[in-house]
């Protein structure tokens, strides 16, 4: 028969067994889990299930239970480690495959690019020619227009008539000028990009 002197060694050894099953029970359900379970679920083995002190009717037992929990939450350490995870398979498969070299699409897309420009600026060139004859010949017709007229007027006549020559003369150059830079760098960028294309392994758009 138990005496009351032997009662709080027995209730501390009954807190004690209690604790340390219930803590190996909640080790042994966590090791049963997939890595991906909740994150609630993973801290199962800083939880300290076990009834609540204030059920034990001794005051001994009770503040013996409250050291304990305090004990153990202060700790935050669990009895049992965890399993450590294993390391994610690689798939093979889902591994990057080698760019297959657009050589080929690049060229093509470089020559129409190319081509397309050389029309583009071809088409400038015919129209600044155009312009320079129109206004040339409206030139003449002034002359002609002048000459007709009062002798002493003919000197000035020639004279607006070699101003409007240099005049045409200087915004043809011009244009011609500007219209080359632009055609130099267009086809400057395209080469650029078929570069880049090429070393990439980049399709062209316009190839598709």
């Amino acid at each position: 028969m138990l005496t009351n002197r032997n009662r709080p060694i027995n209730t501390i050894s009954f807190l004690v067994v209690f604790f340390l099953l219930s803590t190996a029970t909640a080790a042994r359900n966590e090791s049963n889990r997939t890595h991906g379970a909740n994150r609630r679920f993973q801290h199962a083995y800083y939880s300290y299930p076990h009834r609540s002190c204030q059920s034990f009717s001794r005051p001994y037992a009770r503040s013996m239970c409250i050291e304990l929990e305090r004990i153990h939450r202060s700790s935050r350490q669990p009895l049992f480690s965890p399993p450590s995870p294993s390391p994610p398979e690689i798939d093979q498969s889902e591994q990057r495959a080698e760019p297959v070299p657009m050589g080929p699409a690049v060229e093509l897309w470089k020559e129409t690019e190319m081509a397309k420009t050389r029309t583009k600026y071809e088409k400038l060139r015919e129209k600044i020619m155009l312009w320079e004859d129109k206004k040339t010949k409206k030139a003449k017709r002034n002359l002609h227009r002048t000459e007709r007229g009062v002798e002493k007027t003919k000197l000035k006549a020639l004279q607006r008539y070699t101003e409007d020559n240099e005049r045409i003369e200087i915004i043809v150059a011009s244009a011609r000028e500007h219209a080359y830079e632009r055609q130099m760098k267009e086809e400057l960028k395209v080469k650029e990009k078929a570069n880049l294309m090429r070393t990439s392994g980049r399709s062209p758009s316009t190839c598709l």
